[in-house]
């Protein structure tokens, strides 16, 4: 299932991945997927969907100048 995210993230740049998760295999499949660096985007996995809202929110803010920004629409 990780390595649907890879074409995308190839694709878009801003895309980061947070992933809630508690089962501890899916922990472990999800460490692998990240470990065999198919992407540089930012991938992380969390207890809470609160928990990774903040991070995204965070991860967002810090690379906001470096995001490609859409055109305005007329």
């Amino acid at each position: 299932m990780a390595a649907l995210h890879v074409g995308p993230m190839m694709i878009n740049p801003s895309i980061v991945v947070a992933a809630v998760v508690t089962d501890e295999r899916i922990v472990a499949a999800i460490r692998h997927f990240i470990a065999l660096k198919f992407t540089e985007q930012p991938y992380e996995i969390f207890a809470t969907v609160n928990e990774a809202r903040i991070w995204i929110a965070a991860v967002r803010s810090r690379y906001a100048l470096d995001l490609p920004r859409r055109p305005e629409r007329p």
